[in-house]
């Protein structure tokens, strides 16, 4: 989604809602989080992306953490890499969050 409303010269992010789901809607409020992440991580927007999830109240999840060091490494801030470790420790294999914790190391580099 991101990509292709770069395409046309729009900015996701800017289209969706960032208020919180009603209580007890934990798949919709992941839901958002991560598309609202995910538009944020590809428009750059590495210190809105932080204030974001700062902000969020939950539920956390494995790939939220994935976005959340994402936006530390990428300014670079060095507390990045301490929950990029916590990360891994909960990752496992899963490739969505390893790739969103390389993004982040490269562009912090």
């Amino acid at each position: 989604m991101a990509w292709q409303a770069r395409r046309d010269g729009r900015r996701v992010s800017e289209e969706i809602p960032s208020g919180a789901a009603p209580a007890g809607d934990a798949v919709p409020a992941r839901t958002r989080i991560h598309v609202l992440g995910l538009a944020l991580r590809h428009d750059f927007r590495r210190v809105v992306l932080e204030e974001v999830l700062r902000a969020h109240r939950g539920p956390w999840d494995v790939f939220s953490h994935a976005l959340f060091a994402f936006a530390l490494l990428g300014q670079p801030k060095p507390q990045g890499l301490q929950i990029m470790e916590e990360v891994l420790a909960d990752a496992g294999d899963d490739v969505k969050v390893l790739h969103t914790l390389l993004h982040g190391l490269w562009l912090g580099d």
